[in-house]
Order: structure tokens, then sequence, then C-alpha cells
């Protein structure tokens, strides 16, 4: 899935736009998968979606993963397993696989070594959401 993303350019791009009184908060617009896919290019929560959505349709686990300021994909390695993976999606235009997934989990490590107190680092699975009535909405 990964290669046909890059076979299909995607192309990574910080869409921060402002839409608070608080000049200091950021936003980014979420697209839908099929929009990615339409103007092929993607921040990191649209890529973290589209890769999702994907490995969703193939009976996976996938997750998204949040930090502060940024996102990116998780997926369980085997069913109810809780051994996961990631991968660094906004990487799909410079990087190769075996890189994103590299990068991702060197973030996570990073960022769940730091998180003392369990509030930095969000893995949100797909399964969960939906159980919890959070679904994509068109």
């Amino acid at each position: 899935m990964y290669e046909a993303l890059v076979a299909h350019r995607i192309t990574y791009v910080n869409s921060i736009i402002t839409f608070t009184a608080d000049p200091s908060t950021f936003n980014q617009r979420v697209r839908l998968p099929r929009e990615t896919l339409a103007n092929r290019s993607a921040n990191c929560i649209d890529g973290t979606l589209l890769l999702a959505s994907l490995l969703e349709a193939v009976s996976l686990n996938p997750a998204i993963v949040i930090i502060p300021g940024h996102a990116f994909l998780a997926w369980e390695t085997a069913r109810d397993s809780n051994t996961w993976r990631h991968l660094e999606t906004t990487l799909l235009s410079s990087a190769s696989f075996e890189e994103a997934c590299e990068s991702a989990e060197q973030t996570f490590a990073e960022w769940k070594a730091a998180d003392t107190d369990g509030t930095l680092v969000k893995r949100r699975s797909l399964r969960d959401l939906r159980a919890a009535g959070i679904t994509p909405r068109e």
C-alpha cells in the first residue's frame, strides 16, 4: 500500500491555518481520503487517515497516534496482540517504507519515554474509535 501511494505521487504539505481567536493556536483541515488521493497531497493527519483506511479495508487494526503537533500511523501486528508498528506518513514522497517505519518507531519511543503522566502520546485504534461511536463524516 505504501509503494502504491508513492507511485501515485502523494506528497506532504504542511497546511496549517488559523481559525481561532488565539494567534498562537493553529489547526489543520482534515481531508477525506478521497480528497487526499485526488489532490495528491496530505498533511500528517490526512496521510495517517488515508493509510489507516486502507489497512482497515484489509482487516488490520490501524490506529492514529497523536503527539503534540503531529500525527502518524500505527497498526497492530496480530489481532489482539497489543503489539504495534508505526509509520511516518509525511515521508511518503521522500523515504522508503522501512525508513518511514524507523522514523515513526523512533518518534514513538522518544515521546513515550517523555510521557511520564500518560498525556502526551495517544494511540487510538480505529476499531476502538468506531466502538465509541466515532466514525468518518462525509
